[in-house]
């Protein structure tokens, strides 16, 4: 019987995809093949190149049409993985090769979505978040995923969609530059990276005379060192003569800060080639439409200042080139929400030449202007203002600038004949700069549409400003001509004038702290690209007594203490909650291993920076009483801390996570060779010589070094061959005497063999000196003490041939908890009275009544595991997360190729993957 709610899902992702993967409940009695016929989403070439599993088990594609899924019993659901393998490079052997490979780098983030609980609303509590479900169906779509959902020391990559951080936690905006959005956290480094730090805001651009000159701070987190900034691909110095100036603030205690502007802007980029009046193809003295238009901007809200740039292409024309030309200029503003526009007066723009010029208007909010008005230039640039222009009998219409340019009684031209009788007000000429001044009296603070319209081009020496006629009459050069000619023709004539940008400037500081490192830039008539710079954050360093030394460390200890204490911490813990002696002494194995961590942070969820810190450091994050780490090390001559058996432990369970291991892997990763720009190399497995296409891509994060990446790798594929198993159980959480971390031993028949026992000891033997020489057991075990094949004479005499070899021994956790071996002399048979091989001579006192006893074959009694977690639930229960301790991690990395390969060999990783991003 089926049971009530058929579960069958399907899993696809494509190849790269980004975003959520496609998830789908289909119902049962359909075929492989009906499904993916269903499935539009899957390419037109999936039924040559796909791959189908059904819970990690691969279907061959000749019977796709006659396998019939089924939801399984027990609610555990089936689920069909669709995969695809991306195949590229060359043929004929020339060029690069890209590898044939399934779409990893999608699937694996998939992994962490599904061990993280994102399939239970579709098939129910088996896949919560770290159930048994959810983590088989993990491992069923990738390896990868298995090292961050098992691994003691997990790999440093991200966690997944669902996982402790965001999306994309570690792989920052900041890694290619931008303008930090409002309430964003700036991002900080570990260790030494390349980054492009943000600017805390836009940076202005500032028109002085003809230099076009940006300026803006950029800041990262806390103090930093700064080397090597780079504008696009040139150095930046700090010779304030040169187009290129930077200066920088690194953040410690006692630096200068530095003497920057008061000021931070907002810029609306518009490049709008400004319309003019259009002419006929063939005669450029014939109007023949349209007129020139308004072009709208706006400023930000409540500037202080506003400046819009123009660009101006020349103004001459060729038949005479003597003659200065005039081109008029309409603004209006209007504040938002309201209906009525506000005139500026008419501005006129003067020159002759073919050369580009720079020219901007500002709109200065505060207070009128009250001093006298300057001259303008007689010669060239800015050189009128009028207030109002006349209709005239010929053409054309008003133009009246609002009341509040007005004096009064007066001139309504303001040039250099008039400017100490016009009447008008608030607006200065000054060579390529028109100043308006906006009294916040009335006009408040607010935002304000913008709208500029040019006029047509005419010549300065027939126009006459007073009387505001050409040629003898009043013209609007923003009309139709009356008679259908053009002002002046338009033939040869050069005239563009381009609105470039509208710049908006509060006068305020823009950084109100001096805890976070500062770069300010300024570049002179210069494009500012990308800007980045090798950035070193400082942190308190150990120095033989306490964590004092403030340096430029990539040490993983001494960052994943700042992090748990440190001032970017919004919560930092007391100093009595550090594991102190913890840190230091894994500060200590990373300098002896050579481990660091050199990583890039923004907007992270700080347990997932933990995490990845600590594995970079060969460890994972600890916590509880107090805050620490967990070192995976070789731990062959250490004793097991506690031991389990069936007297104080039960539910025991082993999930295995990797069904199909890759011959090696693909790391991404930041090369600092090469100025932590990405590469990607492939490592394969300890036993692996040759080409394999079967490797799996994964993202190393915080390791920059290539030699050290291969190391990872080889580790980590290590980890998914020898720790695949995942040991767990329950037990009384009173007889705890280990925690995450701690090396314990187990006996239970699954691992240790069907002779596994465990008893507790009801007497003590001991001879006359007190020595233990044997041991009573409250209950009687089975004993074998056959010969090795060996040493049996007469095999015709054995009764049972596959008894020989097989010797019993046992391990006594002593009251110390220390687990000591012994084999016995006993003769095989049911006993529970044993006799020692040899007499327990050290501490013999510790061995008392109670002492749990397990036994096995001979140095087998129990399998030495390492506890990876502990789970508490109600009452007196603990689960006991472990995986195999795996002592073979840890021999001599071969000298054995750990790179990629081509037909003809070892291939050059560094120029193969040189584009890699």
């Amino acid at each position: 019987m089926l049971p009530a709610s058929p579960k069958i899902s399907t899993v696809w992702r494509e190849p790269f995809g980004l975003g959520s993967p496609i998830v789908e409940i289909w119902p049962f009695g359909k075929s492989i093949q009906d499904a993916i016929n269903a499935a539009s989403y899957l390419p037109e070439n999936f039924a040559s190149v796909g791959t189908v599993s059904i819970n990690g088990h691969i279907i061959p594609r000749e019977i796709w049409n006659k396998v019939y899924p089924a939801p399984s019993k027990s609610g555990k659901p089936v689920i069909v993985t669709l995969q695809v393998a991306t195949q590229g490079g060359r043929e004929g052997g020339g060029g690069k090769q890209i590898f044939a490979f399934v779409a990893a780098l999608g699937l694996t983030l998939l992994t962490g979505g599904i061990a993280g609980g994102s399939l239970q609303g579709l098939l129910g509590a088996k896949f919560a978040a770290g159930t048994a479900g959810a983590l088989r169906a993990a491992a069923a779509v990738s390896v990868v995923g298995g090292l961050v959902i098992n691994a003691l020391t997990s790999a440093p990559m991200r966690a997944g969609e669902n996982g402790a951080g965001s999306p994309d936690p570690l792989n920052p905006a900041s890694l290619n530059g931008n303008v930090l959005s409002p309430n964003t956290p700036l991002p900080f480094v570990i260790g030494t990276r390349k980054i492009f730090p943000p600017f805390i805001s836009e940076p202005i651009v500032e028109l002085i005379g003809q230099n076009e000159i940006v300026s803006g701070i950029m800041a990262l987190a806390g103090p930093h060192h700064f080397d090597k900034i780079r504008v696009g691909d040139a150095l930046a110095s700090d010779d304030e003569t040169g187009d290129l100036v930077i200066k920088t603030y690194d953040a410690l205690p006692g630096s200068k800060f530095l003497d920057i502007p008061e000021r931070y802007g907002k810029t609306f980029q518009i490049n709008t080639e400004m319309s003019i009046h259009g002419v006929k193809s063939d005669d450029g003295n014939v109007y023949a439409g349209p007129l020139p238009v308004f072009h709208s901007t706006a400023t930000a809200e409540s500037p202080d200042e506003t400046w819009l740039h123009f660009l101006v292409s020349g103004l001459i024309k060729d038949d005479i080139p003597d003659n200065n030309l005039r081109v008029p200029f309409r603004i209006r503003l209007r504040k938002r929400g309201e209906t009525v526009w506000r005139n500026l007066p008419e501005l006129h723009y003067m020159d002759i030449a073919a050369s580009q010029r720079r020219i901007q208007i500002k709109l200065i909010f505060g207070a009128p202007f009250i001093s006298s008005l300057p001259a303008p230039s007689t010669v060239r640039g800015w050189i009128a203002a009028i207030k109002e222009t006349p209709a005239g009998s010929l053409e054309g219409s008003i133009w009246a600038a609002d009341s509040y340019f007005s004096g009064g009684a007066g001139d309504d031209l303001y040039d250099a004949t008039t400017n100490t009788t016009t009447n008008v007000r608030n607006v200065l000429l000054v060579e390529d700069t028109v100043l308006v001044y906006l009294d916040y009296a009335e006009w408040s603070t607010g935002i304000y549409d913008i709208q500029v319209k040019r006029g047509a081009v005419f010549r300065d020496d027939q126009f006459d400003p007073v009387a505001y006629e050409y040629n003898g009459n009043v013209r609007d050069f923003f009309d139709k001509p009356h008679n259908g000619n053009m002002f002046l023709s338009r033939e040869r004539l050069l005239d563009r004038i381009t609105l470039i940008r509208s710049v908006n400037v509060k006068y305020r500081s823009p950084v109100n702290t001096r805890t976070c490192a500062l770069i300010h830039l300024q570049a002179t008539n210069r494009q500012v690209d990308e800007v980045s710079v090798i950035a070193s954050a400082y942190v308190r360093d150990y120095d033989g007594t306490a964590w004092n030394n403030l340096v430029t460390t990539s040490n993983p200890a001494a960052h994943f203490r700042s992090l748990l204490t440190g001032p970017l911490n919004a919560k930092p813990l007391p100093e009595g909650m550090i594991w102190e002696e913890n840190l230091i002494e894994w500060r200590q194995f990373c300098i002896d291993n050579n481990l660091t961590c050199d990583l890039v942070v923004e907007g992270a969820a700080i347990d997932e920076v933990k995490r990845i810190v600590a594995s970079c450091g060969q460890a994972s994050p600890y916590q509880s009483d107090v805050y620490g780490v967990i070192t995976d090390y070789d731990r062959s001559a250490e004793p097991p801390e506690q031991t389990f058996s069936a007297r104080n432990m039960n539910n025991y369970e082993i999930r295995k996570v990797f069904p199909d291991l890759p011959s090696g892997l693909r790391p991404n990763f930041k090369d600092e060779e090469y100025e932590y720009a990405g590469k990607q190399i492939v490592v394969y497995a300890d036993d692996v010589f040759a080409p394999d296409n079967n490797t799996e891509q994964i993202e190393y994060l915080g390791i920059v070094d290539r030699a050290k990446i291969i190391n990872r790798a080889k580790f980590d594929l290590r980890q998914m061959r020898l720790r695949s198993g995942v040991h767990s159980f329950d037990t009384n959480v009173g007889i705890l005497a280990c925690r995450r971390g701690s090396l314990i031993a187990v006996n239970e028949p699954t691992i240790t063999g069907v002779n596994s026992n465990s008893c507790r000891i009801s007497e003590v033997v001991r001879n006359t000196g007190g020595d233990v020489i044997g041991v009573v057991l409250d209950a009687p075990i089975e004993v074998f003490n056959s010969p090795y094949f060996a040493d049996v004479v007469d095999f015709a005499s054995e009764t049972d041939v596959s008894l020989i070899g097989l010797k019993t021994g046992i391990a006594i956790s002593n009251r110390k908890g220390l687990l000591t071996r012994h084999g016995v002399s006993n003769v095989a048979g049911t006993t529970s009275e044993l006799t020692l091989d040899a007499p327990i001579t050290v501490d013999a006192d510790d061995y008392v009544e109670g002492n749990l006893i397990v036994s096995g074959m001979i140095n087998h009694e129990y399998r030495r595991l390492i506890v990876t977690d502990i789970k508490y639930s109600r009452g007196i229960k603990a689960t006991v997360t472990a995986v195999n301790e795996a002592p073979e991690l840890w021999p001599p990395l071969p000298v054995s190729p750990g790179l990629g390969w081509t037909d003809g060999g070892l291939w050059d990783d560094g120029e193969m993957w040189d584009d890699v991003a």
